[in-house]
């Protein structure tokens, strides 16, 4: 039988926004790889660069959160769940306000997020004139793996707190 750990190891998704410009792939939990079509963000400019990305990861991390959830249940929860205990509830609420920010090495591109249901990019002026639609996936991608790895640390610990604080 295979066991979430490995179940999740193989994850492999492919997503892209509405327009069909911006690709996102995930493989395993955390491995994230963000493309643009050729021309798209020199078209599109800074800004609307921005909210497509934003839309881009939310899609991500959503098929990730269902694909986890699935892996989780043929692995580790047969039968119907259990109602939430009110440590769950206390989790949820916690986890809807959890924030994370993570910014590129050259400064140019910070992503936040909050709750996993609001994805913020936030492209400095002039960025995708001198970076092209190649250079800023690169960018976004690094940024999309520093936050996945953040957002996981995060939730560890929210994990810690809720429902092994014995204060």
């Amino acid at each position: 039988m295979t066991t979430y750990p490995e179940a999740a190891a193989r994850i492999e998704l492919e997503v892209m926004t509405p327009n069909e410009q911006l690709f996102g792939r995930l493989r395993g939990k955390y491995d994230v790889t963000i493309t643009i079509a050729p021309g798209f963000a020199e078209r599109a400019g800074d800004r609307e660069t921005a909210v497509q990305l934003g839309r881009l990861c939310r899609l991500i991390f959503l098929h990730r959160a269902q694909r986890l959830r699935r892996v989780e249940e043929e692995t580790m929860q047969p039968g119907p769940p259990e109602p939430p205990s009110a440590k769950d509830l206390e989790f949820q609420r916690r986890y809807e306000e959890l924030t994370v920010s993570e910014t590129s090495s050259d400064g140019t591109m910070t992503l936040t997020v909050v709750g996993l249901s609001n994805w913020t990019w936030d492209i400095a002026s002039g960025t995708v004139d001198r970076r092209g639609s190649d250079g800023v996936a690169a960018n976004a991608t690094e940024v999309a793996n520093a936050v996945a790895l953040r957002l996981a640390d995060e939730v560890r610990k929210l994990n810690i707190r809720v429902y092994h604080n014995h204060d």
